[in-house]
């Protein structure tokens, strides 16, 4: 009616997902964030349904084909980032090989920040053998099956202090050993990543109900001693890799506890 026409129906972008010890048919929210540099964020959190693969795939409409890149998380994993390049109006991502990695857990009062560090076990101590609905995004079940157990230490286990990826590419951080991937978006460093990696936090400090079952000595702080303590009372496995991880962490955090 007044001549003016905004046509801008962008194109659709398949995303085929996996999400790592996930093994359960659950329905989960999945956060997209699609970016160019500076420019613009659309941010989309989408009802997803995995099979007990933990596989997906979803559809997303009416993405504007000037976006760069694309980066997925679901409520218990670390962050993945992906160049975009359309075709046709189109274009596919595919997250099944690099699977979104588990262990960024988080509650409704503490959120998740793209890092494994000993705030994610102590969510995991505290809800230790609680039932949850399986398909809330929020607490320890990272497996799926309504539990929040032995299965969901094994997986907080393997990427214990590992740091996702970036949140848009400006820039991207090249890839650094012992499982740490890129930084965060509003860190400039993989070193500045790493240096907010918590090997100990006070019990003070989570406002989580009942997470002295997380202090396992009982001192007012959550660190690598009440981890081994934690596993030895409720007979878990410690992988030989994990072992040498808190290793090298108990011998560097004298100078190096992290935030306190």
């Amino acid at each position: 009616g007044t001549g003016g026409v905004n046509h801008n129906p962008g194109g659709v972008v398949e995303v085929n997902l996996k999400v790592q010890a996930l093994s359960n048919p659950v329905t989960r929210d999945v956060t997209f964030s699609i970016t160019t540099c500076g420019v613009f964020v659309d941010t989309r959190v989408e009802s997803v349904t995995f099979n007990n693969f933990g596989q997906a795939l979803v559809s997303l409409p009416r993405v504007d084909a000037a976006a760069e890149c694309i980066s997925v998380r679901e409520g218990h994993t670390l962050r993945r980032l992906r160049p975009l390049s359309f075709s046709a109006c189109s274009a596919s991502i595919d997250l099944a090989a690099d699977e979104l990695l588990t262990g960024d857990l988080h509650t409704l009062i503490v959120p998740q920040d793209n890092l494994v560090d000993i705030t994610d076990f102590s969510i995991l101590a505290t809800a230790f053998n609680d039932l949850i609905d399986a398909n809330l995004t929020t607490g320890a079940d990272v497996t799926g099956d309504g539990q929040q157990d032995s299965d969901d230490f094994a997986a907080f286990q393997a990427n214990f202090f590992f740091v996702g990826e970036a949140g848009d590419s400006c820039p991207l951080l090249s890839t650094k050993s012992d499982g740490v991937r890129t930084s965060d978006s509003d860190l400039q460093s993989v070193d500045q990543a790493i240096s907010v990696l918590q090997s100990s936090v006070s019990v003070e400090s989570i406002p989580i109900r009942g997470i002295e079952r997380a202090d396992m000595n009982g001192d007012g702080v959550i660190d690598t001693v009440d981890i081994r303590l934690f596993a030895r009372a409720n007979n878990l496995f410690l992988t030989p890799e994990f072992r040498q991880r808190l290793s090298r962490l108990e011998k560097g955090s004298k100078g190096r506890n992290g935030r306190r």
